[in-house]
């Protein structure tokens, strides 16, 4: 994103970016993710960069307000309780992980004693699509399936609801994975 603002000539997040580019070393050490820095990193100036720079949870998305949250309140699926819960869970899960201390990836789960799945968006710099990739790859499950999304961010559900769908029926309904990418 920060190359992306000196092509665009963007002075203002440019300077704004640079006060945290120390927290991102070349020497191949994994930064503090769980630092006040940090932090305050992602909670101003990294949401903004990527929803300027279309790399949010959906690709032209100007507000999560207006692009996640009110269309997840309409949602007919789910009671309003449970549309609700989804923001409450969301909250909940964002302040337990700035307060449970720094992350290892000795500390992520790769054996599951069920059916694993990925659904993946090839431009999500959320949750960064090769990192996923690589996880997937460590996975131990009786069955598991990978599914890239071409044409998606953070959320394949809202911008590829066919595909998804069909993955949904198909694959995981008949535990299978015959739609799957691997």
């Amino acid at each position: 994103m920060l190359d992306q603002y000196k092509k665009d000539g963007n002075k203002k997040m440019i300077a704004e970016m640079e006060k945290y580019y120390d927290l991102f070393s070349d020497d191949n050490t994994e930064p503090d993710m769980y630092s006040e820095k940090m932090h305050s990193y992602f909670a101003s100036v990294r949401d903004k960069a990527m929803h300027e720079n279309d790399v949010e949870t959906l690709h032209n998305m100007d507000s999560v307000i207006t692009g996640i949250f009110f269309p997840t309140l309409k949602m007919t699926d789910f009671t309003q309780t449970e549309r609700l819960n989804i923001w409450r869970g969301k909250s909940f899960v964002s302040k337990a992980e700035i307060s449970s201390g720094n992350f290892k990836a000795s500390d992520v789960t790769t054996q599951f004693d069920i059916s694993f799945y990925i659904l993946a968006g090839k431009y999500d710099m959320t949750t960064d699509y090769e990192l996923q990739k690589e996880y997937f790859q460590l996975v131990h499950a009786d069955l598991k399936g990978f599914y890239l999304f071409e044409n998606s961010a953070h959320s394949p559900l809202f911008e590829e609801p066919e595909r998804a769908k069909n993955i949904l029926i198909e694959d995981v309904i008949n535990k299978k994975t015959y739609l799957s990418d691997t």
